[in-house]
């Protein structure tokens, strides 16, 4: 551990503003939905280490904003399900590495699932 790595007087709560918007139809077994989000993060813990500035007290601002869509069917005992969501994260109105996209929670990527399940019956 960093010996230099020291909160002084600590550090003020993050506050965040959080928008989403979106929509799920579903007809006769299929479902369709899409949706989009952003969110606005003000003071976040930089997790780099600036010395000599703040040192482990310094922040940055992100926000991510991205949009997701997917599809399913269900079926008597089973269903299947994919997605797809795309989302950009930026510190300080720059684009964000992956180390500090998973730092914030917020991976920066595009990805895709799916999940099949049927229910077994005995």
């Amino acid at each position: 551990m960093n010996p230099d790595w020291n909160y002084g007087d600590g550090i003020d709560p993050v506050r965040a503003e959080n928008f989403t918007a979106g929509f799920e139809i579903a007809h006769e077994g299929f479902t369709f939905n899409a949706g989009i989000f952003r969110s606005y993060f003000d003071d976040a813990r930089d997790p780099s280490y600036n010395p000599p500035g703040d040192g482990s007290n310094s922040t940055i601002d992100f926000d991510t904003k991205g949009y997701s869509f997917g599809a399913g069917y269900t079926w008597g005992p089973g269903f299947v399900r994919a997605n797809f969501t795309d989302s950009e994260i930026s510190l300080d109105g720059q684009p964000a590495t992956s180390y500090s996209s998973q730092y914030f929670g917020a991976p920066s990527a595009e990805s895709s699932t799916s999940r099949p399940r049927t229910a077994s019956t005995t």
